[in-house]
């Protein structure tokens, strides 16, 4: 594997505490981000990511919808390089 590859993300760890209350998160992935796969993300915005590719960033309610946008990416062939949860 070339160091240009993207890695993807292990599974995402669900802690039940965090499901009581919504926070924003960015999900950096490779290249542009077309307008159909936006429109797959109701709420979510896109920019261009300061290292390259582009980040997706919006609310996420609870973990059950973290996993869908994670597994949405994923059906779509998307990879995701990094996930960050935004402060508050």
């Amino acid at each position: 594997m070339g160091s240009d590859e993207l890695v993807p993300p292990p599974k995402a760890r669900v802690d039940p505490s965090d499901s009581a209350r919504s926070a924003r998160y960015e999900f950096l992935v490779p290249g542009e981000v077309s307008e159909a796969v936006l429109a797959a993300f109701p709420g979510m915005r896109c920019t261009p990511g300061s290292v390259g590719g582009t980040v997706l960033y919006g609310p996420v309610e609870d973990a059950g919808e973290l996993s869908g946008v994670l597994d949405r990416l994923a059906a779509m062939g998307i990879p995701v390089a990094e996930i960050r949860r935004l402060p508050d």
